[in-house]
C-alpha cells in the first residue's frame, strides 16, 4: 500500500507541477499515441482504461488517511510556486477545440467531418457537464482556497481533457503534434487548477477521468445516425470572456 501511495504522489507531482517541461523522451512517447480514427487513449473499449485509472485513483485517494496526499501536493506547490496566480486556465480549457476548428478551416478536415464531429462534441459536453455536476452535488468536497463545497471533481480539467480527446480523435491523424499540443494544454489546465489553489490534486485526477470518459462513451455509442453525408455546415464551440460562459454556433447556408 505504501508503494501505491508513493507512486501516486510521484505521478501527481509530475503531472501537476511539471506539466510544461516536456523532454525529448516525453515527446517520443506522446508521438506514439494511436492516430487511428476515433481513438482516445486507445480504441474501442480499451479507451476506457485511462479514464478508469484516473477516476479509480482519485476515488481511492479521497478515502481514509490517503486524503493527506492532497495536502502534501498542495504544500509542495506552495513551496515551489508561491504567489502563482493566473486566469489563463479559464481560456486554455477550450483551446484544443479552437485548435481543431482552426485546423478544419485551414484545410485539415476532421476525421468524421465537421458536422458529425461537432454533434459528437456537443453530446460529450452535455454528458461531461451532467456527470461533473452530479458528482459535485453528491460529494460536497471543500475547495482548498475558499471552502466552497463544489471542489470534486475539477470542471475545468474535465473540459480540457474532453477537448483534448476530441482534438486527438478528430484531427490527430494529421500529425502527432496535434495530439501532443492538445493533451499538453489539458495537463497544463490541471496543473494550474492546483497552483491557483482552486482544486486538490484528486479533483484534477477525477476531472481528467470524466473528460476522457465522456468523449470515449460518445465514440462507443455514436452510430452516425445524423450527418451521414456530412455537409460540413455546422460548427459549435464553447465561449468564455472572463465573466460569461456560453456557446457560439456557426451554420453555413
Amino acid at each position: 500500500m505504501q508503494i501505491i501511495k508513493a507512486a501516486a504522489i510521484s505521478s501527481m507531482a509530475i503531472i501537476l507541477l511539471n506539466s510544461m517541461a516536456f523532454s525529448q523522451d516525453s515527446l517520443s512517447i506522446l508521438s506514439a499515441i494511436p492516430q487511428a480514427h476515433n481513438t482516445s487513449f486507445g480504441s474501442g473499449y480499451s479507451g476506457l482504461i485511462a479514464p478508469a485509472i484516473f477516476l479509480g485513483l482519485a476515488i481511492h485517494l479521497q478515502t481514509e488517511d490517503d486524503i493527506l496526499i492532497n495536502q502534501e501536493v498542495k504544500e509542495e506547490a506552495g513551496e515551489n510556486y508561491s504567489g502563482f496566480h493566473s486566469k489563463a486556465d479559464n481560456f486554455l480549457q477550450f483551446a484544443p477545440i479552437a485548435e481543431g476548428l482552426a485546423l478544419h478551416f485551414a484545410g485539415y478536415k476532421a476525421a468524421d467531418g465537421l458536422g458529425r464531429s461537432t454533434w459528437k462534441l456537443t453530446k460529450a459536453e452535455l454528458l461531461m457537464v451532467g456527470m461533473v455536476t452530479v458528482t459535485k452535488n453528491a460529494t460536497h468536497s471543500r475547495r482548498p482556497d475558499s471552502g466552497g463545497n463544489n471542489s470534486f471533481p475539477s470542471g475545468h480539467t474535465a473540459q480540457a481533457f474532453l477537448a483534448a480527446a476530441y482534438l486527438h480523435s478528430e484531427y490527430g491523424h494529421h500529425h502527432p503534434l496535434v495530439s501532443i499540443t492538445g493533451y499538453a494544454m489539458a495537463t497544463t489546465v490541471g496543473a494550474m487548477r492546483v497552483l491557483n489553489n482552486r482544486h486538490w490534486a484528486t479533483d484534477v485526477l477525477a476531472g481528467a477521468g470524466y473528460g476522457l470518459l465522456s468523449w470515449q462513451l460518445v465514440n462507443l455509442t455514436d452510430k452516425g445516425k445524423f450527418f451521414k453525408n456530412d455537409p460540413g455546415k455546422l460548427a459549435v464551440a464553447p465561449y468564455y470572456d472572463g465573466n460569461i460562459t456560453g456557446v457560439n454556433a456557426l451554420y453555413k447556408f
